[in-house]
């Protein structure tokens, strides 16, 4: 157990500080990591990995992103007027359970969002 406790402690200080998120992010960074960690191989599980164990489908690590990264999330038609953008500049913090996409944070409303019609800049970090 203090293993477990160890690599989560690790983990999640190691995404808050690549994202130059704040320790309030704690609980989006802990999910992000875990849902991660059971996403890729390991020698207890091979050739099997956590996620086909645990939810009994085929998981991909195509749909894995830096966590606090920006995206462009895009923006329906009845979303947005005409001569405005049509994408909203948001910051990944997580993968929803019930929907196949992505969960961000939109800094400039305050709210959350949820969407799998996205463009991400992995190598940005709004926050550092």
């Amino acid at each position: 157990m203090e293993c477990l406790n160890h690599t989560l402690d690790e983990g999640i200080t190691t995404l808050l500080s690549q994202s130059g998120l704040s320790c309030a992010w704690w609980e989006d960074a802990t999910l992000h990591f875990l849902y991660r960690k059971i996403q890729l191989p390991s020698s207890v599980t091979a050739p099997d990995i956590l996620y086909n164990l645990f939810y009994g489908k085929k998981g991909s690590i195509k749909c894995l992103w830096p966590f606090g990264c920006l995206v462009y999330v895009h923006l329906q038609k009845d979303q947005h007027r005409a001569f405005q953008l049509h994408a909203l500049h948001c910051i990944l913090v997580g993968y929803p359970t019930n929907y196949k996409g992505w969960h961000f944070w939109d800094p400039a409303a305050h709210k959350e969002v949820i969407s799998n019609s996205t463009i991400f800049c992995e190598s940005v970090f709004p926050h550092q």
